[in-house]
């Protein structure tokens, strides 16, 4: 509100903003943009997403690419997500990539996906994957499964599982 008139941010930015927006995510709008820009990106903005993901995008895309990329982000990416997929592709298949991404895909997943399988296998891998699903659980999949088995265990995961888990459960159960 220091920025803009209290008036002007009660009536034109709040009613645009989504669920989990910190100051992180204002004061990286602010360094980047001006005011009509922020009011649109705002409203197109995926819940939970912080300051961060803005510094990543802004750095590496242009205005018409970040919103691009906004309209097909899901909840909870964060920068790392942003950076992983900016350090293996381009512009368009890190916009591909992210309109099929469950939302809270973290960025180490991506990292280790794109180690280990190409582009295809990761654009047939990542509508089956659930929201949330744990880093560890990439890992440890792709380290123990061929890629058919990753596709099929990565389908039927709940959401929001945690490696550990999977850990625990296959030390106590040794049956595939």
């Amino acid at each position: 509100t220091r920025r803009y008139t209290s008036n002007k941010v009660v009536t034109e930015l709040i009613p645009v903003m989504n669920a989990g927006m910190d100051d992180t995510l204002i004061g990286s709008l602010t360094r980047y943009y001006d005011y009509e820009t922020i009011k649109e990106f705002l409203s197109l903005m995926p819940p939970f997403t912080p300051g961060k993901v803005i510094d990543s995008l802004a750095q590496e895309f242009t205005r018409d690419q970040v919103k691009e990329i906004l309209q097909v982000m899901k909840a909870g990416m964060d920068h790392t997500v942003i950076d992983s997929l900016n350090r293996y592709y381009e512009y368009e298949t890190v916009k591909d990539f992210l309109s099929l991404m469950p939302p809270f895909t973290s960025g180490n997943s991506i990292n280790t996906l794109a180690k280990v399988y190409d582009r295809s296998q990761i654009k047939e891998l990542l509508p089956v994957m659930k929201a949330g699903v744990g880093d560890s659980v990439i890992e440890g999949s792709t380290s123990r499964f061929t890629y058919e088995q990753v596709k099929a265990f990565l389908s039927i995961l709940p959401p929001f599982t945690s490696g550990r888990a999977i850990d625990s459960l296959t030390r106590r159960y040794t049956s595939n």
